[in-house]
């Protein structure tokens, strides 16, 4: 499972799940308009692997462990310290 954290307009998790369909890619963001771009952007290519939703920042919405991947490539600009953030994403 790839986990994109800002997922924006897809620019990583839409190739990834296009790529690897046996995959599941979930991508979270905490602008509503971003989530509502991507999903229509994705509409009619059946891509069932891809899941899109909205986020809280304060929210932590996965269970440990779930994740082989998780990107944060479009949201680095809105976590003010990234290395608490990144170190609470790795296994302990």
């Amino acid at each position: 499972m790839l986990v994109d954290i800002g997922v924006g307009v897809g620019f990583g998790s839409g190739p990834f799940a296009r790529r690897y369909p046996e995959n599941e890619v979930i991508g979270y963001d905490i602008l509503e308009d971003m989530v509502t771009l991507l999903r229509d952007a994705v509409k009619g290519e059946e891509l069932g692997n891809l899941e899109v939703a909205h986020m809280d920042p304060s929210m932590q919405p996965l269970v440990d462990a779930i994740a082989g991947i998780i990107t944060m490539a479009q949201a680095h600009h809105k976590v003010g310290e990234t290395a608490p953030s990144l170190a609470a994403c790795k296994p302990s």
